[in-house]
């Protein structure tokens, strides 16, 4: 902004190019605008819209899943704000020539509970069953806690199973579906769920 006191400019009030003159308490004001404004489109910006769109649809994808499975979250955040900060870092596979989502560091629960220590998953006529660990003694653990199994399949399908952890040193949990076969698995995961719905624990990725 400039002040002008030449007599040529008394009393403008005009726009042009990229100036706009007008006057102010008996002075004339001069701005000049930017030439060419921009709105700069860098790969590392782009690769970040592209990155928050990628985790925007997989929060889509699970839908109410996402619910429970971030029940730990403070009152004021949405299952939404928790999802796209525990994901948007780190489940974000940038090394190619476009970002793609990394499944296997992907959260969909996340809180206080111990993971599930996954000891084995098998595949067999459309059954997978997942054995584990059940941890019972650590702290924060009950046999009455449920253990969650969700798979997604490539065109979007999600299935679930739920069991109570158990009380012996190990146990396993089923899911069954015609429909289930490695080629259409898209990711699976296992979590837990505190017996009051009101905990959970992380997420853990099982490799099928």
């Amino acid at each position: 902004m400039s002040i002008a006191q030449n007599p040529l400019f008394t009393s403008l009030r005009k726009s042009f190019a990229n100036v706009t003159a007008y006057t102010l308490n008996g002075q004339n004001i001069i701005r000049a605008k930017a030439f060419n404004p921009k709105n700069p489109k860098t790969v590392a910006q782009k690769a970040h819209r592209d990155s928050f769109k990628l985790i925007a649809n997989i929060f889509q994808m699970f839908g109410q899943y996402t619910e429970f499975g971030f029940v730990e979250r403070k009152s004021n955040l949405t299952a939404y704000n928790v999802f796209m900060a525990a994901n948007l870092p780190n489940a974000i596979d940038k090394t190619g020539a476009e970002p793609v989502v990394d499944y296997s560091k992907l959260l969909i629960a996340k809180g206080s509970l111990p993971c599930v220590e996954v000891t084995n998953c098998e595949l067999n006529n459309n059954v997978i069953t997942v054995n584990y660990l059940t941890k019972n003694g650590l702290p924060k653990t009950s046999t009455t806690d449920e253990i969650v199994l969700l798979v997604v399949l490539k065109n979007g399908a999600i299935y679930v199973a739920r069991q109570i952890r158990g009380e012996g040193i190990s146990s396993s949990i089923e899911l069954t579906s015609r429909h289930i076969n490695k080629i259409e698995i898209l990711c699976a995961y296992v979590f837990t769920l505190s017996t009051d719905g009101k905990k959970a624990s992380n997420s853990v990725y099982v490799e099928i």
